[in-house]
């Protein structure tokens, strides 16, 4: 998300404080929500991030940079968080990243960390071949 601006310097994962969506502790402890993702409230969120910035007299693309890394680091988050919540639940020990998210650096990255961590085989295919339909 952060990747599609020009201006050379990279957003700042940590500077929005973006939602979370289904990872509270209710969320957690049902079984049909205890998996599932849901990112609509975290898009009206940056929407709305955004558009207070353009508002400013001082908005710089370094700052819209910032919310698009914030919210590709809180949706980074939930898939890896949930994920390995499945595999720990499972036993499950080996995981396939597939499709056009898969393209993503900071999910493969994060995802590749935290599986290794967690004694998870994590298969990635080349860059080339992670595409949507």
């Amino acid at each position: 998300a952060a990747g599609g601006f020009d201006d050379g310097v990279p957003g700042d994962p940590t500077a929005v404080k973006f939602p979370r969506g289904l990872m509270t502790a209710k969320d957690l402890r049902d079984p049909e929500r205890r998996y599932a993702f849901s990112f609509s409230g975290l898009k009206t969120a940056a929407l709305r991030a955004v558009e207070v910035e353009r508002t400013k007299p001082e908005f710089e693309r370094v700052r819209l940079a910032d919310i698009a890394a914030s919210f590709e680091e809180a949706v980074v988050d939930v898939l890896v968080r949930k994920t390995l919540l499945a595999c720990e639940d499972t036993g499950i020990n080996r995981v396939l990243l597939g499709g056009g998210v898969a393209a993503n650096r900071r999910l493969r990255d994060r995802l590749s960390q935290r599986c290794e961590d967690q004694g998870i085989s994590l298969l990635i295919p080349p860059l080339s071949l992670c595409t949507d339909n």
